[in-house]
């Protein structure tokens, strides 16, 4: 193992990049992070309320109450904590699809500035 040299050329397959699939995968990362942002948005607008009519504002339904707030924690979660609900979820999802969009873009970019420091290699040596 210690002898091997690792500076030789390798037989292994080259590693290419198809541009134009990963710009359609950033596409579908930028389109799910938009999705994940209006989802998020109509929970805020519908689930984040003070009474979803269930009757919780009836004195001596005290179990109304305590489905209101359940459906509203599972929704919003509780104050600032969105850990474990739905608002947290998408917000979560909205999160690592832009992170993986800008992954795949900062990988295009080497990709594509490698594919340039090859040609101008290769346009020195004619």
């Amino acid at each position: 193992m210690g002898d091997a040299d690792l500076t030789a050329p390798s037989s292994a397959a080259t590693l290419a990049m198809d541009p134009v699939a990963i710009e359609k995968m950033m596409a579908a990362c930028r389109e799910l992070a938009d999705e994940m942002a209006d989802l998020a948005a109509i929970t805020r607008a519908e689930l984040d309320v003070d009474r979803f009519g269930l009757g919780e504002s009836v004195p001596d339904l005290v179990s109304a109450r305590h489905l209101a707030d359940r459906i509203r924690r599972a929704a919003v979660g509780t104050g600032t904590d969105q850990t474990g609900s739905a608002l947290g979820l998408f917000a979560a999802q909205e999160a690592y699809a832009r992170e993986l969009e800008r992954t795949l873009a900062d990988a295009l970019a080497a990709y594509r500035g490698g594919d340039e420091t090859l040609a101008d290699e290769v346009v020195r040596t004619d």
